[in-house]
Parts: C-alpha cells; sequence; structure tokens
C-alpha cells in the first residue's frame, strides 16, 4: 500500500483549525473569568435582582396599605372612625376627654 501525501492545503487545514479552536477556548475562558461581563459579575447582577424583587414586593406592600387608607378617606365611602384616627394622629388640636364633631356640607 503506498501511503498518501498529504497536500499543502490538508496539512494547513490539519494544523489551524485545531489552533483556532484553542485560541477560542482560550478566549472564552478568558472572557469568564476576566472580563466586563465575567462570571462574579453575573454573580453581583443576580444577586442584586434578588434584592430588588425583595424591596420591590415590600413596596407594592406600602402602595397597597396606602391605596387601602386612601380609600378608606374617598369622599363617597368616607369611614368616619378612621378620620377621626387620623385626625387625632396628625393633628395636635384634641384632648384625650374632648370630643370631636364631624360636619358634613351638604
Amino acid at each position: 500500500m503506498k501511503k498518501r501525501k498529504l497536500s499543502l492545503h490538508s496539512r494547513l487545514v490539519r494544523l489551524i483549525v485545531p489552533f483556532l479552536f484553542g485560541v477560542l477556548t482560550v478566549y472564552i475562558l478568558n472572557q469568564m473569568l476576566s472580563g466586563e461581563r465575567n462570571m462574579s459579575t453575573w454573580h453581583e447582577l443576580r444577586e442584586q435582582v434578588t434584592d430588588l424583587k425583595q424591596e420591590n414586593a415590600v413596596l407594592k406592600q406600602q402602595v397597597s396599605a396606602l391605596e387601602e387608607s386612601v380609600g378608606r378617606l374617598e369622599p363617597g365611602q368616607l369611614d368616619e372612625d378612621y378620620l377621626e384616627e387620623k385626625m387625632r394622629e396628625i393633628l395636635p388640636i384634641s384632648r384625650p376627654n374632648e370630643e370631636i364633631l364631624l360636619l358634613n356640607k351638604r
């Protein structure tokens, strides 16, 4: 059996393809470890997303509580007891033994 001589093109392909694959692998590993979008940055961003989701949940609860409070003070659904409670909290004009009279304007 005669050995076939590989053409120059075939030999170059056999050398260049693994070399390019190696360079690409080194580049990808370098970017994963020390690039602008590396693994530690990705991990930090995931932690930020988790923290922001928790903060968002707290803010949603606060918004819900404020919407409920505002709803109790709307003219059509005025909760007079709640209004009195808020007036006592905010305005320092009443004393413990005083009565507060609410007058409805019609």
